[in-house]
């Protein structure tokens, strides 16, 4: 609509009404940058919430990712899967993350492993070499330092961010 006040010797004033238009919002976040093929990671951790929140980012950030809740269970996953990298907990009621690496590379595997553990025994830091264990992350870690770990492990570059 327009509205025309005028009045002699006074001048004349326009005023416009326009549609009110659709809110603009900020653009959504850019989504991760694609890679050529998606990287699938095993994920083993006994702890539900703590693979849940990792699986959650990992997806986000182009992974597959498959789970194990103990040590059995990751052997199992592993054989099935053939991951092209594992995140595995240092500390589970079954078998131990070294022992589970120790039993990887035993059957002849060099699929890298990425340990990790909020804490760790003096004892099993001396066996960490014997284990073949390509980096250990330290709980609690953020989701850039898990991925920027499985980029090394994997022997890419870590993304910047």
């Amino acid at each position: 609509a327009i509205l025309v006040d005028s009045a002699p010797g006074v001048g004349t004033c326009f005023s416009l009404a326009l549609p009110a238009g659709a809110r603009i919002s900020a653009p959504p976040p850019p989504p991760p940058p694609p890679v050529a093929r998606p990287r699938k990671v095993l994920v083993v951790d006994d702890e539900a919430r703590v693979r849940s929140v990792v699986r959650r980012g990992l997806e986000l950030h182009g992974y597959e990712v498959a789970e194990a809740a103990d040590g059995t269970g990751a052997l199992a996953c592993f054989a099935a899967v053939r991951p092209d990298v594992i995140l595995l907990d240092m500390t589970m009621p079954d078998l131990d993350g070294l022992e589970v690496a120790r039993r990887i590379r035993a059957s002849g595997a060099a699929t890298p492993i990425v340990l990790s553990s909020g804490y760790l025994h003096a004892a099993s830091g001396e066996r960490l070499d014997q284990a073949a264990i390509e980096h250990f992350l330290s709980k609690p870690f953020t989701l850039g330092e898990l991925v920027a770990a499985l980029d090394r492990a994997l022997g890419r570059e870590p993304a910047r961010g």
